[in-house]
């Protein structure tokens, strides 16, 4: 409980320095002139966007689950997605994410273990739909963008890490024992650098998580039809939130530049922020965010964007989650009564 509040003060901290720095950098002058300015109809459109990405990632889970669970509802789907995606953001490497979903999954009626198995399923498809989308967006537009080394650097090591957890997740099956053995001797080294507490108690619990992977990656069961959709959603998803920059810089009233050109650098940036093990990416993502995109938006409107895009991407979703947290909590008192 008291490591969750200090994700919150995590939280509530970077939105109040987020309002300073904008006011520090452009004045209030100018924010009233650019507020007044902004066409918001398009700021809607982007709020609709991350709406539409969090709906696609809850008919993912959908599809998966009524594999397991045939009565599985949309809105309990909807629900794991908007909480999970609350506590992602407030842990490190989003590791609240899996583990409130089974919660919230296991609380409607889905056995632990099939909702374990469902979260695995999705990700996995996920991340590939991630290698095909960012990859392509890559390949297409990766040489219109004059980033620092630095940068790049961190994008592909961001893409080499989903890919490399890609073949982790699949390999597991086949390979239980040589991972427990890979994880085994990380962890005994990492014991001899005192990097770790108990690093036996580590290394036990390393082989049984292991061991219960595999459990569940045998009891994935899906129709080719099924991971179709799946991976088809999970694109759409990802488009869904890329093209929030966009919309944004057409509510700058500004034009030049083309759809998949802002999409690429929006993909780009969040890459960038998969690599940063600290809640939202907070930091280094925006780093990377002002660096890519301050080619898109100019030097005039890049820190209104950033503080936007932040707002739409992080905040928004943080505040649906709770708003479904706690309206499954008033739901749960009722049931009780």
């Amino acid at each position: 409980m008291k490591r969750h509040r200090l994700d919150w003060v995590a939280v509530c901290l970077s939105i109040a320095l987020f309002c300073a720095y904008l006011v520090w950098k452009e004045g209030l002058a100018t924010i009233r002139t650019i507020l007044f300015s902004l066409e918001y109809r398009w700021i809607a459109v982007a709020m609709a966007s991350m709406l539409a990405a969090l709906l696609s990632e809850s008919a993912v889970l959908v599809v998966i689950s009524r594999r397991y669970q045939h009565e599985a509802s949309y809105a309990s789907c909807f629900r794991s997605t908007l909480i999970g995606y609350m506590f992602g953001a407030i842990t490190p490497l989003q590791i609240g994410n899996i583990a409130s979903q089974i919660t919230v999954l296991s609380k409607d009626g889905m056995k632990v273990g099939d909702a374990a198995t469902v979260l695995l399923t999705k990700t996995i498809l996920f991340v590939c739909s991630m290698i095909a989308v960012v990859g392509a967006l890559i390949a297409v537009h990766g040489r219109e963008f004059s980033i620092p080394v630095a940068f790049w650097v961190l994008i592909f090591v961001g893409l080499a890490g989903n890919a490399l957890y890609l073949v982790f997740l699949l390999s597991v099956a086949k390979a239980e024992r040589v991972l427990g053995s890979i994880a085994g001797w990380f962890i005994r080294l990492l014991g001899k650098f005192h990097a770790v507490r108990q690093p036996q108690a580590l290394q036990e619990k390393a082989v049984e998580e292991l061991h219960q992977l595999k459990l569940n990656m045998a009891k994935i069961r899906l129709r080719k039809r099924d991971y179709f959709l799946a991976f088809v959603f999970g694109c759409l998803q990802l488009i869904a939130t890329y093209q929030i920059c966009y919309f944004i810089y057409r509510g700058f009233s500004l034009s030049g530049q083309g759809y998949s050109t802002v999409l690429a650098a929006q993909a780009f940036s969040a890459m960038i922020q998969s690599v940063v093990p600290i809640p939202g990416g907070l930091g280094v993502a925006d780093s990377g965010f002002y660096y890519i995109m301050v080619q898109i938006m100019g030097d005039a409107f890049i820190n209104f964007a950033m503080v936007l895009w932040r707002l739409l991407t992080l905040y928004l979703p943080i505040l649906l989650g709770l708003v479904a947290l706690m309206t499954g909590r008033r739901r749960n008192k009722d049931s009780v009564r």
